[in-house]
């Protein structure tokens, strides 16, 4: 079993290790002695950062949970673990943008490295993979391959319109997928990160080499700072204010709107510190008919605002396994989709094998469309 250590930060490899499992019978495997001094030691070096490790759904994945799970229960290690779909991994470590990224790092390791960025940034290392190698629903081997590649740059740029990237976690094959940006700029971005240790303001994006005026204007929007943990839920407490971030850097809203936003915050009793929290978007929901008053531009900015921009599908963290036997009738799980076919979908339910949601016990989801005419 490979074992790394990443910056939560930025995905950057930190430190490796390796430990075995060894297969007692056709069924059951067991960690080598080693295993469980080198997983404290990683553990310890993350100080009072939280620990998240990343364990493949493929070989040995069960029996892993297992192990890590009675590390935590035990108090060995004070951490929490992932699932993650290894499908498109080992493709990955083989290709030359993995030498690239990765260069004078063992194959396997190139492997280990993808799964654990997969929690930090997920679109960011799918991306990297043809979709013919992602192994998800049916057919996707008979499809044009170049139609297959069309279609993800499609998906990639709505994807990045919608949510926006992290500009000091996102790749190069998703920055220059970012409205006004190009391949050179993304690389120049990614370069300006590395010899500054991160971006710290959208402000901060005029000073790398080939964002001028026109392309911050394009680009800015969807390039969103974080200052503090990604993993978790909307924050519980308010955000600090420094001289460097602005709450507003993690929204959608484009910094030309700013001073619009700062005045809709006091509208409705709020300021800077209260963006990310939960009861903003109720403080919000109360000034709708103020803000309709306002005029269009302002019922854009404010519709922004409302809509919770905290990353939602965050991945489900555990501390424990769950056993088929411990389940019952009307027990309500959370699970994470792993393919889909014509009859229904296969869900991770972390029992060790997937359960089927037969199309028939689905809701028909009819999409809801908004217009608005300015």
């Amino acid at each position: 079993l490979t074992v790394l250590r990443l910056c939560v930060n930025s995905g950057d490899l930190l430190q490796t290790a390796v430990f075995y499992f060894r297969r007692l019978n056709a069924k059951n495997w067991c960690p080598d002695e080693r295993a469980e001094e080198i997983l404290k030691t990683l553990v310890s070096k993350a100080l009072n950062s939280p620990f998240v490790i990343a364990i493949g759904n493929g070989t040995a994945s069960r029996e892993t949970q297992v192990f890590i799970a009675s590390l935590i229960q035990r108090g060995v290690i004070a951490a929490k673990f992932c699932v993650v779909s290894e499908c498109g991994a080992s493709v990955y470590s083989t290709t030359e943008l993995a030498a690239e990224e990765l260069s004078g790092i063992d194959i396997n390791l190139r492997s280990a490295v993808s799964l654990a960025r997969r929690i930090i940034d997920p679109i960011s290392e799918y991306v990297k993979i043809a979709p013919k190698h992602l192994g998800v629903g049916l057919y996707q081997h008979s499809v044009n391959e170049k139609r297959l590649d069309e279609m993800l740059d499609i998906v990639v740029r709505e994807c990045v319109s919608n949510v926006g990237v992290d500009v000091n976690v996102a790749s190069l094959q998703v920055l220059q997928r970012v409205s006004g940006l190009n391949k050179k700029t993304a690389a120049n971005i990614i370069k300006y990160r590395q010899d500054n240790a991160g971006i710290k303001s959208r402000e901060e994006l005029k000073k790398i080499n080939g964002i001028g005026p026109k392309c911050f204007e394009h680009c800015a929007g969807f390039l969103y700072v974080y200052n503090g943990k990604r993993l978790n839920a909307p924050a519980k407490k308010k955000i600090k204010l420094s001289k460097e971030f602005n709450p507003l850097d993690a929204t959608p809203v484009h910094p030309e709107s700013y001073q619009i936003a700062k005045q809709i915050l006091e509208y409705a009793g709020a300021d800077l510190t209260h963006i990310g929290q939960n009861n903003l978007y109720q403080m919000l929901a109360v000034i709708e008919e103020r803000i309709r008053e306002r005029g269009p531009e302002w019922l854009s900015v404010w519709e922004l605002l409302s809509n919770p921009f905290v990353r939602k599908n965050a991945p489900v963290l555990l501390t424990n396994v769950l056993e088929m036997k411990s389940l019952k009738v009307g027990d309500i799980l959370e699970g994470v989709v792993r393919n889909h076919a014509n009859f229904g979908i296969f869900i991770d339910i972390g029992v060790g094998f997937n359960a089927l949601a037969h199309s028939s016990t689905l809701l028909s989801v009819v999409p809801e469309v908004k217009i608005s005419f300015c």
